[in-house]
């Protein structure tokens, strides 16, 4: 999809949203809070495959070389990122415990990674212990190690309905559903290179003979490309927890501290890979302001 066809989306969308709070108005629908949160999210989709990382930036120098023989470690095919979202909620007027609500999110982070890497060990040297006669065999050992990482930032709009217990509590508590649409914009592919040439001792009856050394002539490269946008289409199932700083004071009154937990699943939109399903959880903190 093009740049130009998701950026008329988003905004066909948020008119939508801008018409859907008028007819709530209309309703009698009233503002409950203002919500601000931020957390991290924790995402497991997507195959991180070296193919992956070569679709995605053809033409690497550093993915060209032979990386057969190289182990591969995915993190356990987890990527993270950064979350911030500014969220505005909606209730009617005869009942309180069932909120609607919408806003905006922003995420940074990555969206797939892998760590390539290889050792070969060599037989170096041969000391002789001045002290005890005994003999000291030295081997170096060759790292090569391959960081693949893909980047993203992604604006999002959502929308969610949450039932909760008496929000006039000290503490209260909440559940729902919701729904999310985001353009993801300065996406980035990058592959940085390391190797290293490390020497220890294999005479392991002594603490006192055995060392380990790591030489100065470490190597290491970079290279970058920019990749297309895209976009994501989620569910979640949000369960928090409200703390209510103070029920007397004026202004704290209507300021609450909360926690809330997401799970949830992207339909995520590569270009260079096509579609991917991304199950993630996600944690924020963050503060309502009551009307």
């Amino acid at each position: 999809m093009k740049t130009k066809q998701i950026v008329l989306t988003c905004l066909q969308l948020i008119i939508c949203g801008l018409l859907i709070a008028q007819e709530t108005a209309q309703k009698k629908y009233t503002p409950v809070n203002v919500q601000l949160m931020a957390g991290s999210i924790n995402s497991y989709g997507g195959s991180n495959s070296l193919q992956d990382f070569q679709d995605l930036f053809p033409n690497s120098e550093l993915l060209n070389n032979d990386l057969s023989d190289f182990k591969s470690n995915k993190w356990n095919t987890q990527n993270n990122a950064f979350a911030l979202s500014a969220l505005v909620a909606f209730k009617k007027a005869d009942n309180n415990k069932l909120n609607y609500r919408f806003g905006l999110s922003y995420f940074s982070g990555n969206g797939l990674n892998n760590y390539l890497s290889k050792e070969t060990k060599n037989p170096y040297d041969t000391l002789e212990s001045a002290s005890t006669g005994k003999q000291i065999f030295i081997d170096s050992t060759y790292h090569d190690t391959y960081s693949l990482s893909y980047y993203y930032q992604q604006l999002s709009v959502e929308g969610a309905m949450t039932y909760g217990t008496n929000p006039t509590s000290k503490f209260s508590f909440y559940g729902g559903v919701g729904v999310s649409l985001g353009f993801r914009f300065n996406t980035e592919t990058l592959i940085e290179h390391s190797s290293f040439t490390r020497y220890e001792s294999e005479n392991k009856e002594s603490d006192y003979d055995s060392f380990i050394s790591e030489f100065d002539h470490r190597k290491t490269e970079e290279e970058s490309v920019k990749n297309k946008s895209g976009i994501s289409l989620g569910g979640f199932l949000p369960l928090g927890v409200n703390f209510r700083i103070s029920k007397k004071h004026a202004f704290w009154s209507h300021t609450m501290l909360f926690y809330e937990a997401r799970l949830g699943l992207n339909i995520n939109s590569i270009p260079e890979l096509g579609i991917e399903l991304s199950p993630y959880s996600q944690n924020n903190f963050g503060l309502k302001i009551n009307w």
